[in-house]
């Protein structure tokens, strides 16, 4: 690791530490009046369930993009995509950006399936990454619109950012899409001036991406299971806040997790920690709710991922022996 990379990771974990000191010194006493003697131990558990199930509907939407660009490979290292999966959800833990387990994805799956085209590898986990920001984007901008149109909590001039971050994002992967759709007429006149884009590993890669956005199916079947995630996600929010006895809007429920997760990738932290629960304060307290109640259901929040994300770190220990690993979850595997 260079000296540049470690200082950056330093930067981030430091301000990750400053935002979550400056939280708790500022809402502690808020923390003190919450009634943690009256916590439902079911909904906290249930919380965790359906976000462990949300985690299996992702490992799924990954594996058929894969699936798409090569069927065969994708057959015969069915049980690799969880375990992979699994890791990366490990690593976003501990790397320096909320991206950063997605390519240890892509980097493990090239390293454990020989054979594969490390563009399809790269390619898919992006195209799984950019589903799951997609809806999160659509999903903020009708909760922004809803609370603008209704007057609720945010205010008006935030209500407008949000909704102009959101649309924009939208617009983003529209003009994305149309891009790699027509790649060739782009590539043909941008490479007079740019080089780069004749290159080889470009090419590759825009026709991976062409492959997977020319299967208008394959595109439904990505939307739909985003949508399902986001709808668990939003659900095990719910449970964990009637599990640790909260009462918030509902309106500010859907917010929470688009707002917090695109402020995460937006501001360098360490896997959003301190930016996260800074959010929540903010949204919390623009609905008039508890500071203190907001910064204990993003820790819980920050839990439950860790928890879920657990078995990674055995996979990734596993995947020190990379031949025991093909031989048990590779060829043929179910």
């Amino acid at each position: 690791m260079t000296i540049k990379k470690s200082l950056l990771i330093i930067a981030k974990l430091l301000l990750s530490v400053f935002c979550l000191s400056y939280l708790i010194n500022k809402f502690g006493h808020e923390i003190k009046l919450i009634a943690f003697d009256k916590l439902n131990y079911i909904f906290l558990l249930l919380s965790l369930m359906v976000f462990a199930i949300s985690q299996l509907i992702a490992v799924w939407r990954w594996y058929i993009c894969y699936f798409h660009l090569s069927p065969r490979e994708a057959a015969n290292y069915k049980r690799i995509f969880k375990k992979v999966y699994w890791i990366g959800l490990f690593s976003n833990n501990f790397l320096p950006a909320s991206f950063g387990g997605d390519l240890v994805r892509a980097y493990i799956l090239k390293s454990l399936i020989k054979s594969a085209n490390w563009s399809y590898c790269l390619v898919s986990v992006f195209v799984d990454r950019a589903f799951g920001l997609l809806v999160l984007a659509l999903l903020g901008l009708v909760v922004s619109i809803y609370i603008k149109v209704l007057g609720l909590g945010l205010g008006h001039n935030w209500t407008n950012i949000f909704i102009l971050i959101f649309a924009s994002i939208l617009l983003g992967a529209i003009i994305f899409y149309y891009l790699i759709i027509q790649a060739k007429k782009f590539i043909y006149i941008g490479k007079k001036w740019f080089k780069w884009l004749n290159g080889r590993k470009i090419r590759k890669i825009v026709n991976s991406l062409q492959l997977v956005f020319i299967n208008k199916i394959l595109l439904f079947k990505l939307f739909l299971s985003s949508v399902l995630i986001q709808i668990l996600v939003v659900l095990s929010i719910y449970l964990a806040s009637l599990g640790l006895n909260m009462k918030i809007s509902k309106a500010l429920l859907f917010l929470l997790n688009p707002a917090s997760t695109l402020g995460s990738l937006i501001v360098p932290s360490l896997n959003g920690l301190g930016v996260r629960e800074g959010i929540y304060v903010y949204l919390f307290k623009a609905f008039n709710s508890s500071g203190g109640e907001a910064i204990i259901l993003s820790a819980f929040c920050f839990i439950t991922m860790l928890l879920i994300s657990l078995p990674g770190s055995i996979f990734f220990l596993q995947n020190k022996n990379k031949k025991s690993w093909k031989a048990k979850y590779g060829e043929n595997s179910k």
